[in-house]
């Protein structure tokens, strides 16, 4: 029994312990389960403190921008007027900080110190700074916000600001500081110390403005005129009936009824308690007693009390109509000389110092293909049809800018609108402004396409006037070479033809004189040449296959140039017809093919034989052979050989055609002279096309038979 007590005790003793274990373990669990509550409520607490510094850091943004885009200066302080915020207009305007970080923890003795030692022997140059410690001070002791006049020197030059300042309360209700901000008033302020100012002096400076002064009473609605007023109307205080007038009677007795409405108006805006406005400025006309019309500029300033209330104006009238003639004088010269401008065929036009166009008249905008001289305001060279040439058109504009000297009267190209080409003479000058700086360029220049093409013709009429000139002659020259040669020729033909008769069979003279003969017959052969250079050669026409004898004629051509050389042709199955010798076409196409063979390269010798019929349009009217040929209305065969040669150059291709030139082989050269003279028998023409370096191209122009 006392074994198995034991073992009971000791199971109790054991069973105790577990129940504090479970227990202890229930206690830790929730502990736990307060640990994880606790951490979702400090990630929830996060996240609000995220999103409120975000949203702060938005709002801090915001005020940011809106203080730092405002003329007026803005800044907070706390308890010892230590700035925590600046705007930029108040870092600028009134401390001379570097950034709107550099006030913050500092004070205005702090900045004023700072101006005073810079300047330590200029007393004046910095007044500020007490003066805003001090109203600090009093806001703060006021408890409620308040308007300061503060003024001083800052940098050299007097300030005078309308102060407004608060305590800056925290969300408990406690003054932690101020806030203010400030508004530059000087010039108005300076306006109401001079009306305040000397008597003399404002009547003397009066005088010398033409100025009459005036006020006018907010409680009794009139205004206060005395005798310089009226003396400027031609009438006095004494005939007006007192110096109190109402606006109702000035308008009535003395404004152009035309101009009343306008001044009426600019009165309204002035003349109630709280307007919202500090200045009144109008121009108009006035009848003085006299009859006489005068120009008045009037100009008034508000006198308000603290509260924005008016009780007072100050207004002085000032008689511009002699300002008024000098103004209208301008104008009409000015319109005088935009008319000129305007009428004129001269293109003007003028730039920014950029190059963007400032301005031109209607003949420029309309060779850029626009109706509104208006609508070249602002573009660039590079927005219109001459954008190739804008560089170049830039670069003299820098250039006439950066030196200040004008460049004149020089000639380049301009592109119109529909991708032509215009011819224009161009002057420009540097565009200054009153203090003689350099602010664009100003530029003019005139179409003179008209007068180049002119240029061009003439000199076109003169060079063709010399190839006739030298081709007269030069024919003259062959016809009397060709027929005192002939007539030589033959008599040394009979006599060596007689002198074969007289030898005897076998002798050995008749193989010489027989060799004679044959090179005599050769010689021949070559006034047979001069003579269809000149087209006296009697030849015999008739209607022709022109594809048909030119390939007849390709055996004959392959033999002359060789194996090597390549002959591509491109030939119509039937036609061209035309009226022709056919030997003498055949001829042609023989010297031209030869004379391409010979200007090609020993590397490339192929040459392009092309026959085709063509419209007169498709004729070129350059580089055309004869001179003086003209095309007739109906259609030609084009026979064109092109070689890859090495070119003819500008000087030669007017010498080509010349008998015995040749620029391969001395003691050459009738073969193009033949040619030509056959063509201008056959009612044609051939043209050259010859670049250095790639090759020519004879194109042979006949009349095809209808």
């Amino acid at each position: 029994m006392s074994d198995e007590y034991s073992k009971l005790e000791i199971l109790k003793l054991e069973n105790s312990k577990l129940n504090e274990r479970i227990h202890s373990l229930e206690l830790e669990l929730k502990k736990n389960e307060n640990y994880a509550q606790r951490i979702q409520d400090m990630s929830r607490n996060m996240q609000k403190l995220r999103e409120r510094k975000s949203k702060y850091r938005t709002l801090a943004h915001l005020l940011r921008m809106m203080c730092d885009n405002v003329p007026d200066m803005i800044w907070a302080k706390d308890i010892n007027n230590r700035y925590i915020f600046t705007n930029k207009a108040i870092c600028k305007n009134l401390l001379n900080a570097v950034d709107t970080e550099e006030p913050i923890g500092k004070n205005d003795i702090f900045f004023a110190e700072r101006e005073r030692n810079s300047h330590k022997n200029d007393h004046e140059w910095h007044t500020f700074g007490e003066i805003c410690r001090d109203t600090d001070l009093i806001t703060m002791e006021a408890g409620s916000a308040q308007q300061f006049d503060e003024y001083g020197n800052i940098q050299g030059k007097f300030l005078f600001l309308d102060v407004h300042k608060a305590p800056f309360i925290d969300e408990n209700g406690k003054s932690i500081g101020t806030v203010g901000s400030a508004r530059d008033v000087t010039s108005a302020k300076q306006t109401e110390q001079l009306i305040k100012g000397s008597e003399q002096k404002l009547t003397l400076a009066m005088e010398l403005a033409n100025l009459v002064y005036w006020e006018y009473d907010i409680n009794s609605r009139h205004f206060i005129l005395d005798d310089r007023f009226y003396q400027l109307y031609a009438t006095s205080t004494e005939f007006e009936g007192g110096s109190n007038l109402s606006p109702k009677e000035y308008l009535k007795r003395f404004v152009h009824p035309e101009d009343k409405v306008k001044l009426e108006e600019a009165l309204k805006k002035g003349m109630t308690p709280f307007s919202n406005i500090n200045m009144i400025q109008v121009d108009y006309r006035v009848i003085r007693r006299d009859g006489g019309i005068r120009h008045i500029h009037t100009q008034a300033w508000l006198n308000k009390d603290a509260d924005n209330r008016t009780h007072k104006i100050y207004g002085a009238n000032q008689d511009i109509t002699e300002r008024k003639k000098i103004e209208e004088a301008l104008a009409d010269s000015n319109y005088l000389l935009k008319t000129i401008i305007n009428t004129s065929p001269v293109r003007v036009f003028w730039k920014d110092i950029n190059l963007h166009y400032m301005g031109c008249n209607p003949a420029f905008a309309m060779d850029a293909g626009i109706s509104n001289p208006e609508d070249m305001i602002g573009k660039s060279d590079f927005q219109f049809s001459w954008s190739e040439q804008a560089d170049l058109y830039r670069a003299d504009d820098q250039v006439v800018m950066e030196t200040g000297e004008p460049k004149l009267s020089f000639e380049e190209q301009q592109t119109r609108p529909d991708g032509s080409q215009m011819w224009i003479r161009t002057s420009k000058t540097p565009l200054r402004n009153d203090q003689n700086d350099i602010v664009g360029i100003l530029g003019i220049y005139e179409d003179i396409s008209d007068h180049k093409h002119a240029k061009a013709e003439k000199d076109r009429l003169e060079s063709q006037n010399q190839q006739l000139q030298k081709s007269e002659s030069l024919g003259r020259m062959a016809g009397a070479i060709s027929h005192h040669f002939n007539n030589r020729l033959q008599a040394v033909l009979g006599n060596l033809e007689l002198a074969i008769q007289d030898l005897p069979e076998g002798s050995e003279a008749i193989s010489s004189i027989t060799t004679a003969i044959s090179e005599c017959d050769k010689a021949a052969e070559i006034s047979s040449m001069m003579l269809a250079y000149l087209g006296q050669k009697p030849s015999k026409f008739q209607p022709v296959d022109l594809s048909e004898i030119s390939r007849k004629c390709l055996p004959m051509l392959q033999a002359a140039t060789g194996s090597k050389t390549i002959l591509n042709i491109v030939f119509p199955d039937i036609g061209p017809t035309i009226n022709a010798n056919v030997n003498q076409i055949q001829q042609v196409l023989f010297n031209m093919v030869v004379n391409a063979w010979e200007a090609s390269t020993p590397y490339n010798k192929a040459i392009n034989i092309n026959i085709s019929t063509i419209s007169p349009e498709q004729i070129p009217d350059e580089q055309i052979f004869p001179v003086d040929w003209q095309p007739q209305k109906n259609n030609y065969a084009c026979l064109e050989i092109r070689d890859t040669g090495h070119g003819i150059s500008e000087l030669e291709i007017n010498k080509i055609f010349d008998p015995f030139f040749s620029n391969r082989f001395t003691g050459r050269g009738l073969g193009l002279s033949v040619a030509l003279g056959i063509i201008k028998t056959h009612r044609g023409a051939i043209s050259v096309e010859s670049k250095a370096g790639v090759g020519s191209t004879f194109k042979i122009f006949v009349p095809v038979l209808n």
